[in-house]
């Protein structure tokens, strides 16, 4: 239910944010942008949602050579299909553009360069969302939460606050890829950490910086 929340509360403040420094042509751009990833979410909430309980059942089970195997193996399989759906929408961004019912040629050039930047944040994206379905299968409740809260909030408004003013709309496309690939970045760092100990204590202040770790 979080997710929703903090995606309704980021949408908002962001379309304040492109009200005061773009038009409506800037809005209508984000708007197709944010509504064309749930496209996305029938591949990467299929992966996840099939993850989390074969990895729930094992974990509780206390095999965990079985659970980095299904981990492995499913963040390839949502890698690839991030990757293939950002592939799908730079090369034919008019199938999303219909979808719409733009047909303006210039309208339809400008959203469809925007869509293309956007898709740099779907890897970080599909494996953020991934790795929270994960840590909730293993009990690691606390942790999903902060990381939603981190992807789906403080990320995204705290750059796009920073950036918006400086760079217009293209401080909100670096906030919206940097929020998704700084998560994932975090999972990464939390991983290393679980493997190597005392070794990751650099990893150890990122993430104490972020608010992940006490």
């Amino acid at each position: 239910a979080s997710v929703w929340l903090y995606l309704m509360v980021s949408v908002q403040v962001i379309n304040s944010l492109i009200l005061s420094y773009g038009d409506k042509m800037d809005i209508q751009a984000f708007s197709i942008c944010k509504n064309s990833v749930n496209l996305c979410y029938i591949l990467f909430l299929a992966i996840a949602q099939t993850l989390s309980p074969i990895a729930g059942v094992y974990a509780h089970s206390g095999d965990y050579d079985r659970v980095r195997f299904m981990l492995k193996r499913s963040i390839r399989y949502i890698i690839a299909a991030s990757v293939i759906m950002g592939l799908l929408f730079a090369l034919f961004p008019q199938l999303i553009m219909m979808l719409y019912g733009v047909e303006d040629p210039q309208s339809v050039a400008y959203l469809s360069s925007c869509l293309r930047i956007y898709t740099l944040a779907f890897p970080g994206l599909a494996f953020t969302l991934l790795m929270n379905y994960y840590f909730q299968a293993i009990g690691k409740i606390k942790l999903s939460k902060r990381l939603t809260m981190l992807e789906g909030l403080l990320l995204p408004i705290g750059l796009a606050c920073i950036l918006t003013p400086w760079l217009h709309m293209t401080g909100v496309w670096i906030a919206m890829i940097l929020s998704e690939n700084i998560s994932a970045v975090s999972i990464i760092v939390i991983l290393l950490i679980n493997r190597y100990g005392n070794h990751a204590a650099g990893a150890e202040r990122f993430l104490w910086v972020l608010g992940l770790i006490p």
